[in-house]
This record gives C-alpha cells, structure tokens and sequence, in this order.
C-alpha cells in the first residue's frame, strides 16, 4: 500500500559524472544497446537477431582495474557496475549486489565458448551467475579502469 511505504535510503553511482542508479556496463552489452536503439527495428525476435551476429564479431578487451585500493589486469567481455541484482527479466548479473549495502558489484565476463552460452545464460537466469567460471565478482566504493585500446560507442578499435 502506498499509504504504508517507509524510506529507505539507496545507493546511487556516478559513472564518467553521469547518475546512474541501476547498473551501467562496459563492452558487449553496451555494444548492443548503442546499435538496438539505432536499428529502428523493435522486438525480441529482432534484438536476439543482433545478438548473435555481434556476438561472433565482438572481441574481448584489455583493461586495468583499480577498485579502492586493489589493482588488476584482466581480459572482459563485459564489465557491469552493478547497484542492484539484475538488468530485468530476472537477468542476474550480480546475484549479490544491494541498493543499500554502500558499494558497487563489478561484475567481470569473459567471453564465453559458443557451445556454453546456454549453460552460461541459465546461471545468470537462476542468480548462480557468481558460479560461473567465466565470471569475477568484485565490490568497491571507487573504481578506475584503463584500457589498452581506444573505446569509441562502446567498441574497441
């Protein structure tokens, strides 16, 4: 009931100084966004369509991270900052992350075999994406990356 809300306070994040309070993410889901939204062409049938032609083309990237006071270099797919558990549609891409916990989920994928798509999408659609192998969760109140490559409309050249 409306009437019975309470308030609660919520975490929120900047990304490049642009609010975001949900997730925001580097790589091949942004690829996808930046190309579904200029194709004109609505739909499932015609979003999985793109998916699976750039999904072959779309490369792995380079970068490094600094979150809080920790350092690493790793190859990604994608790269999610994540505020809540999920894009939508039950898709979990941090299993554990909370609007209210004070940090960020960073989830880190590698590109995953053609033939383990399917196992893949199933953990992230049951909120086992953590147990995945070609995942690394990590949380920080700070984070920095560099790349190795110029990023342009969230392709790598």
């Amino acid at each position: 009931m409306i009437g019975s809300a309470s308030v609660i306070a919520m975490d929120s994040m900047l990304v490049n100084e642009q609010l975001s309070i949900n997730i925001s993410g580097i790589g091949f889901d942004g690829h996808i966004a930046g190309m579904f939204g200029k194709d004109g062409k609505r739909g499932l049938i015609s979003y999985c369509k793109l998916v699976l032609r750039e999904f072959l083309r779309y490369k792995e990237f380079e970068v490094n991270f600094q979150i809080d006071d920790s350092s690493f270099h790793q190859k990604a797919f994608v790269i999610a900052f994540a505020n809540s558990s999920q894009f939508g549609n039950n898709a979990h891409i941090a299993p554990h992350a909370s609007v209210c916990d004070g940090l960020l989920d960073i989830s880190v994928i590698r590109k995953i075999p053609l033939h383990q798509v399917a196992g893949f999408a199933a953990k992230m659609f049951s909120g086992q994406l953590h147990k995945s192998a070609f995942t690394d969760i990590k949380k920080g109140k700070r984070i920095t990356l560099k790349f190795e490559e110029c990023l342009i409309n969230n392709s790598f050249l």
